[in-house]
């Protein structure tokens, strides 16, 4: 390797290209059941709630898998609030980057840079029991009833 263009090159051949064949084969999977992964879901999350339903279609008392009712999944999503929680800083560094240096003029300096990735969790979670059990819809007339329910 002679060339920054040459090192770029390799790293490519030996990062992207293996990946790119796993997406393909991924893509195929999902493709047999009807999913269409880079339309139909935006997430690791939309996916397998896709995967979820479709393979519960018609098989509501399929013992291995589990979706919800309509009218529990419709609540659920309709309950749904806020939006994209990431933070929008181009760059961190320890010892350099000061905290809210726009907000306050003594800023104090980052000791360290520390990062997780939540999204990893979700294959993780989805195999496991819910520990409720299955939904139970309750729609109360007044707020008050709800609160007797739980003293």
């Amino acid at each position: 390797m002679e060339t920054f263009a040459d090192w770029l090159k390799y790293y490519n051949n030996l990062d992207a290209g293996p990946f790119l064949e796993a997406l393909e084969i991924m893509r195929g999977f999902y493709a047999n059941l009807g999913i269409d992964i880079f339309k139909d879901a935006v997430s690791l999350p939309g996916v397998s709630l896709k995967y979820l339903l479709r393979c519960t279609l018609g098989k509501r008392n399929a013992p291995e898998l589990y979706a919800p009712e309509r009218e529990a999944y419709d609540m659920l999503k309709d309950a749904v609030v806020g939006g994209l929680s990431l933070v929008f800083t181009r760059k961190h560094e320890a010892g350099k980057t000061k905290i809210r240096w726009h907000k306050y003029e003594d800023a104090r300096l980052c000791q360290r840079v520390l990062a997780y990735d939540a999204n990893a969790l979700y294959p993780s979670t989805m195999l496991q029991e819910m520990p409720c059990g299955k939904e139970k819809i309750v729609v109360y007339s007044y707020p008050s009833e709800a609160v007797a329910d739980f003293e």
